[in-house]
């Protein structure tokens, strides 16, 4: 009996410390070979994680097109990576209107065809853009729901529709990596959070966007962003070449969560979120969270409700969200990230 127990034991620990390699460190080397000359889409990405995001690819060699709302934001972004000799195109879009995500992209693909003298897709997609009004629920215009909606999950749907028939359509190529060689087409990045997992109080606009996982609810309508990227990941598992990521990052130092109460774990950068992201894909990871042990938040709900409850009582999760001033507008042209 005591040798099952200590073998469990051990188990569990072996477990535990495989699954803490968030994601093989590469080198200065391989992330040039990898990201050099790939045509990368951010969108949000003038300001935040997205920027973050472009000025680390900027100096990897990589092609930007950001989509933002922001022109002037767009121009900061734009004279700050050319300055430093990188190479970027700047379009002026709001990711919940469908129509304006389609010519967007056709532009970047456009952008793709020109750098390599033919029709071609783009080949990163990073959807970042995102919004939060953090307030209670009755206090939530029926208008703030929906916006938050539209930009924060609906976005994903048409980001994931413009991009993906051009990057089907792709002869397959080889990258060389730090390992191993990755056959591939197209990546797909969607920013989710680990809000998906666990909810905090006053952000019911927020983690409507990113539903637990372990909810009953229908379909992606609450799964949020999350479950449409994992259900999307394993409908290309039979297309070869086409990866799909989803980034769980905790709260992160944008702004977004200004006046955020204090929690157990303090709040993360945007620098490090960056840095994660362009190794994750580097590796073709399926999953990716920031830091690493917020895998084992979706445990939690394996617990009886009142015990989650006092759990998240004792961590202030049930009264951080309370101070939180949130970024989100209800103006087309005036999404935050």
């Amino acid at each position: 009996m005591i040798i099952i127990l200590l073998a469990t034991i051990l188990l569990i620990v072996l477990f535990l410390l495989w699954s803490n390699k968030q994601s093989i460190p590469v080198s200065d080397k391989a992330l040039h070979l990898f990201w050099r000359d790939k045509v990368v889409v951010v969108t949000g990405g003038a300001s935040g994680i997205g920027r973050d995001i472009c000025l680390q690819l900027a100096a990897l060699g990589s092609q930007l097109v950001v989509f933002d709302v922001s022109p002037e934001a767009l121009k900061a972004i734009e004279n700050e990576i050319k300055q430093g000799g990188g190479r970027i195109d700047t379009l002026i879009t709001d990711v919940a209107d469908k129509h304006q995500v389609q010519e967007s992209m056709k532009q970047a693909h456009m952008i793709a065809g020109r750098k390599e003298g033919n029709s071609r897709a783009v080949d990163v997609v990073i959807a970042n853009a995102g919004i939060v009004f953090a307030k209670k629920l009755l206090d939530l215009e029926h208008e703030h729901i929906q916006r938050t909606i539209d930009v924060n999950l609906l976005s994903h749907f048409w980001i994931a529709k413009a991009a993906l028939p051009l990057m089907k359509q792709r002869g397959m190529i080889v990258v060389p990596t730090m390992l191993t060689f990755i056959e591939g087409k197209g990546h797909l990045v969607f920013v989710s959070s680990v809000a998906a997992l666990v909810g905090m109080s006053n952000l019911t606009d927020y983690c409507a966007r990113f539903v637990s996982v372990w909810s009953s609810s229908d379909s992606h309508s609450k799964f949020g962003s999350f479950g449409f990227a994992e259900s999307l990941r394993r409908e290309l598992w039979s297309e070869p070449g086409i990866h799909v990521t989803t980034v769980c990052p905790w709260a992160v130092s944008t702004g977004m969560f200004s006046g955020m109460g204090k929690v157990v774990l303090p709040m993360i950068t945007s620098h490090h979120v960056a840095t994660s992201v362009v190794h994750a894909v580097c590796n073709g990871d399926g999953v990716l969270y920031v830091p690493w042990f917020m895998r084992y938040a979706a445990i939690s709900h394996l617990l009886p409700e009142g015990m989650m409850d006092w759990m998240a009582y004792l961590t202030n999760a049930m009264e951080a969200g309370s101070t939180v001033v949130g970024r989100g507008v209800l103006s087309n042209m005036n999404v935050q990230t």
